[in-house]
Order: structure tokens, then sequence, then C-alpha cells
């Protein structure tokens, strides 16, 4: 029952876990986003250092349960419960060998007569966890109050009764930055994860977090995509690249890709350069873009020139549904590239 839920979670987070919750976020933010050793995890948490993650795991659940019961709350009946004949009878006979009789409220009771929290203070609160819980499994060094601003950093751990002013989305540009730039850095973290299942939660907790924070959630696919094209995981980029509405912007993300799969190539042999301009086989202007990337990390993996083709040839349809006219700069380098990574299999084809 959504009143017995609502009320036992409240209890529960009342009574053993709003203060080590608080203990620890007042940890993270005075030691720079490290988390407690197993002495100051015993000591503030009440858990070993080993158990940091299920604490972390068991807030989150408990809050969920609290916001999850308070949503249709008010159109569930006060609980009135009714007992068997011999436990009323075990509390009369009680009650004639006291003095004062026993007060026969039991814990459903207690609990049903909570009245409902204030459920956007219980989503801030989730918020805050989830953030944590995110850093945690990211090993992301950050203070958690730096994601919020002075608003929403005095609400947390108010009373959930209580009504203070939150913010949640509505914060200023340098706090949505870093919320932007934090929620990045676990994409790095959920692209080079080769757990399937691990991946799929964090990308849960990250796509969570953004759609409420009101983020820039396509900017966030692309990370994922680009990360998974920079660590050779092609098959995973092309199978979450149709989540992505900016299909435009996707495609300008994606030519550094492009490049640097073709310097691999070129600086395995620097003559490739002198080569390619007296045959023509690209532009100048091109060579000078591709020479821009230098600065840029060439591919740990060995490139497939068939692969890098598959990328070219989605950016030329990326870039056709955004409008010809609006990309014929970058269409006519792409083409150049796509005629460079021509070149180079020709090349390797006779080598072999």
């Amino acid at each position: 029952m959504p009143r017995i839920q609502h009320g036992l979670a409240l209890m529960l987070w009342d009574t053993f876990l709003q203060q080590p919750f608080q203990r620890l976020y007042t940890f993270l933010n005075h030691h720079d986003g490290r988390f407690p050793h197993d002495r100051d995890a015993r000591k503030d948490l009440l858990v070993a250092e080993t158990d940091i993650f299920e604490f972390i795991c068991c807030i989150e659940r408990l809050l969920r349960c609290i916001v999850l019961a308070v949503v249709d709350l008010d159109q569930h009946p006060q609980i009135h419960l009714k007992y068997e004949d011999f436990i009323e009878r075990f509390m009369d006979y009680v009650n004639l060998h006291r003095s004062t009789k026993v007060n026969r409220v039991t814990l459903a009771e207690m609990a049903g007569k909570h009245k409902s929290i204030n459920y956007h203070l219980g989503i801030h609160h989730i918020h805050l966890i989830v953030s944590i819980k995110l850093q945690y499994l990211c090993s992301i060094q950050m203070t958690p109050k730096s994601l919020f601003d002075p608003i929403g950093h005095r609400a947390f751990f108010e009373p959930f009764h209580s009504h203070p002013l939150i913010p949640l989305a509505r914060v200023e540009t340098h706090i949505r930055n870093k919320r932007q730039t934090f929620l990045e850095e676990c994409i790095q973290n959920v692209a080079t994860n080769n757990a399937e299942a691990s991946s799929q939660h964090l990308w849960q907790l990250v796509l969570e977090l953004a759609e409420e924070w009101q983020l820039n959630v396509d900017s966030l696919r692309i990370k994922e995509i680009v990360m998974f094209y920079d660590n050779g995981m092609d098959l995973n980029a092309e199978q979450v690249s149709s989540a992505v509405s900016d299909r435009k912007q996707l495609a300008f993300e994606l030519f550094p890709v492009v490049v640097n799969r073709i310097r691999y190539f070129l600086n395995e042999d620097p003559t490739l350069y002198g080569i390619i301009a007296r045959k023509s086989v690209a532009t100048i202007t091109t060579l000078d873009y591709i020479k821009g990337f230098n600065d840029s990390p060439i591919p740990s993996f060995e490139v497939d020139p068939e692969r890098t083709r598959r990328i070219i040839r989605f950016i030329n349809n990326l870039l056709l549904q955004a409008g010809p006219s609006e990309v014929t700069a970058k269409l006519k380098i792409l083409r150049d590239m796509e005629g460079l990574n021509d070149f180079i299999v020709n090349l390797r084809s006779m080598e072999k």
C-alpha cells in the first residue's frame, strides 16, 4: 500500500540514512570528491569502505521508493486497521495489570499517519544521490555541490515536509555547463565499458539526469558515438547513432574520426603526403585540414580502410539530410578524404 510504503520509507530515512548521507555529502565536498577510506567510512557512514557503493544504492532505492509512493498518495484513503480478537484480548489483559494503558499504535498505523512529502524535494535528493553514484562508478573526482547552485545546496537534507525553493533544472549557465561536462565524462566511461549490462545501467542514469536537468541529450549521444569510434567499436557506434536527432552536428563531430584514421596510415609513411600532392589525390585545402589534427591522438587499434569508408558514407548521408547547400565545403573535404582512403586501399592491395 502506498501509504505504508511512504511512511515506512520516510521513517527509515529519518532514523537511519539521512545523517550518514549528509555526512557523505559533506565529506566529498571537503575532500575534493574523494570517497572516504575504511576508517572514515565506518566512523561517518557506519559502513565499511567496501560497502560504500551498496550504501549509495540503498539510499537511492529508498528515495525512489518514497517519491514513487507519494505520487498518488492523496488518492488513497487513510488506513483503518482491524485486529484479530485474540490480539485485542491480549492487549486488554496487559492493560489490566498496568497502572497506565499501553499505547496500541502499530508500526503500520504509525507509517500511515505521515503526511505527504514535498515531491520536488525528494526528486532533488534523488538527483544528488544519482550524481554521487555516477561519480563513484566512473571514478570521477569532483565535489557534488558543484553541480548545484546555492539555493539547491541549502535545500539538501531539509525535512521532507518542508517547502524550500528548489530550482532543479532552472540554474545558471555555468552550473548547466558543469552538469553537461560531468555527464560527458560519465559517457566516456560508458563508451569504454565492456560490460553491456553495466553500460546500459550507467547510460540510463546519465539520461535520467540529462532529461531532468534539461541538458543537451544529443550532445551526450554524440560524445558516446565518437568515443565508440575512437576505440574501434564501430558496430556499437552504428547501433546508437539513430538516437541522435541533430544529424548535422553528428556529421561534423565525426570528421575528426575519419581524419585520424587516415592519419594512421600517413604517419606510418610520411612520404605519402608528397605522393598524394603530386598525384592530386586531394586538394591542398584538404591536406592542410588533415595536418591541422597533428596534435590529435592516432587510433591505437589497427585501422581498416573499409570501415573508414563506411563512416565516410555515413557522414555523407548525414550531410545530405542537413541540406547540401549548408555544408558544401564539408562535402568537398569529405569527398577528398574518401579519395584518400581509396588511394590507401589501393596502395595496400598493391603491397600485398
